[in-house]
């Protein structure tokens, strides 16, 4: 059963990643129940915000993964560490030179720092497959589903991003022809990039 509804959101200036309908369950289960996909909810960085990837509940590592091998000290290197060394990542100097200068000048800036971002974010889950996760027959990759809502006055995007382990050939299979994004692809702080790691 899913613990999604359990996590809190930490929205810092940006609408990803509320919990809504389009959340997949955090265990997925094939025909003979065998669990071939854990999904962990993710908090992307927002466009001028820095905020935790992994709630503090998913700090330990899964049993569904430590089954497969991965230890947590492996689980603390490249989640703990590592993941949140790319959450941290600098917005860079032009940002903090543009602070009082002029917003749309800061608009640049800020789709700079998100694509350093995407791209550290690319870079993290593929040293994370190659280094770690490979040898258990374990891939991992970043998702994310948007949808619009509307309530008759106002409409708005809502997005739900995690990070989905698979855990048998199959599924790992399966996930490598997935998209990263599913759903409403429009434009957030800095565009939609084709191959962007998270819906932002």
């Amino acid at each position: 059963q899913s613990t999604w509804g359990n996590i809190q959101f930490f929205g810092m200036g940006n609408e990803c990643c509320r919990r809504f309908h389009g959340a997949p369950e955090r265990l997925i289960r094939n025909q003979t129940g065998e669990v071939v996909r854990i999904n962990i909810p993710f908090y992307p960085r927002g466009c001028c915000s820095r905020v935790p990837g992994i709630s503090q509940e998913d700090r330990t590592v899964p049993p569904e993964l430590s089954a497969k091998g991965i230890s947590q000290a492996v689980w603390d290197e490249w989640v703990l560490s590592n993941l949140s060394r790319v959450q941290k990542l600098p917005t860079t100097i032009c940002f903090d030179v543009t602070m009082a200068i002029l917003t749309c000048f800061l608009s640049v800036c800020c789709c700079y720092a998100n694509n350093r971002y995407q791209k550290a974010l690319h870079e993290w889950q593929d040293e994370f497959n190659v280094s770690a996760l490979k040898r258990h027959g374990v891939f991992v990759k970043t998702k994310s589903n948007a949808i619009i809502v509307s309530d008759g006055n106002s409409t708005r995007r809502e997005a739900v991003c995690w990070l989905a382990f698979a855990l048998t050939p199959e599924d790992v299979a399966a996930l490598q022809q997935e998209p990263y994004r599913t759903g409403s692809m429009v434009d957030g702080c800095c565009g939609v990039e084709k191959n962007a790691a998270v819906m932002l």
